[in-house]
């Protein structure tokens, strides 16, 4: 990343090394971008509330491990409080408070967020069209799947995952194989580490959701151009849903934070590559009403720093 922040100031010299055929160039069309904002149950909230006061601890440094498990622990409470909960507990100890705040979040279901993504891929398949939904944590994976059997879920989070017909090991390619060519799967669960780079999915798939995205800027555009890349059917377009959670206004965001730090490495990506369909996409996710200040120390220097 200090590499590319040092290009941006001397993209000439970078050009000289460097070739990149660009989306507009092949003629693939640009994605049609939505994003969804969900509000937090309260007691998602209050655990992320008290998770995040545990962060200001003017003792903590972005390089201790606790900093970063505790940064790691309010990405997956946004995205699926039940599994922030648990790994709390099962991790262990903590005290009598953050213990209750688990167990209530544990009591009062999945959060608006998961449900929305999973009815959002009911309606994607209602209405003919096979999605792919992006999942940062693998235990989210499973939840997100089982909720989707009904629709021929498949899941991908590795070189092999499990065969749900069979119950036997089935290679990342035989998975994305069916998910292509069976009628009755309408639905691929995928991680973005394991997914986001290496498979096709435009021939048949026009559609991502992303249950929640990371810091990492490969991931998030490795994972669109499964779905938007060339050789799509003539007229059609992507479209990218990307799903957040939101708190009181008070309360600091992750996801506003994760989207700023995505959308300033593609605009630096952008310039050193000159590419306007970049150009375009940090545009598009670009918060108005944020300032900025798993993940790289900078990432995590900018959060203390916004903290």
């Amino acid at each position: 990343e200090r590499v590319l922040n040092s290009l941006v100031s001397s993209p000439v010299l970078f050009k000289r090394y460097y070739v990149r055929t660009t989306h507009s160039e092949l003629g693939v069309a640009e994605p049609i971008n939505e994003r969804f904002a969900h509000q937090m149950h309260i007691e998602q909230a209050t655990l992320y509330a008290h998770l995040l006061k545990e962060l200001q601890d003017p003792s903590l440094e972005p390089r201790d491990s606790r900093f970063r498990v505790g940064v790691q622990r309010l990405m997956q409470l946004v995205i699926d409080p039940h599994l922030a909960a648990r790994r709390i507990l099962q991790e262990g100890p903590v005290d009598a408070a953050t213990a209750d705040l688990c167990h209530s979040v544990l009591g009062a279901g999945r959060g608006q967020r998961l449900i929305a993504v999973i009815e959002q891929a009911k309606e994607l398949a209602r209405s003919g069209s096979k999605c792919v939904i992006w999942v940062p944590f693998v235990d989210t994976v499973d939840t997100i799947h089982n909720a989707l059997v009904d629709l021929g879920s498949q899941r991908l989070y590795g070189k092999q995952s499990l065969d749900d017909d069979e119950n036997t090991a089935i290679t990342r390619e035989e998975i994305v194989e069916r998910f292509l060519n069976d009628a009755n799967r309408w639905v691929l669960v995928a991680n973005p580490a394991a997914g986001g780079e290496g498979i096709s999915l435009h021939s048949v798939c026009h559609h991502a959701i992303y249950a929640g995205r990371t810091y990492d800027a490969a991931h998030w555009l490795q994972s669109r151009d499964r779905i938007n890349r060339l050789g799509m059917p003539p007229g059609v377009r992507a479209h990218i849903y990307v799903h957040e959670s939101i708190g009181p206004e008070s309360i600091f965001s992750i996801d506003s934070h994760i989207n700023a730090r995505l959308v300033e490495k593609v605009s630096n990506m952008a310039s050193v590559l000159d590419d306007k369909s970049l150009k375009k996409l940090s545009l598009d996710f670009e918060d108005d009403d944020f300032e900025p200040g798993l993940f790289s120390l900078r990432d995590l220097e900018s959060f203390m720093a916004s903290l």
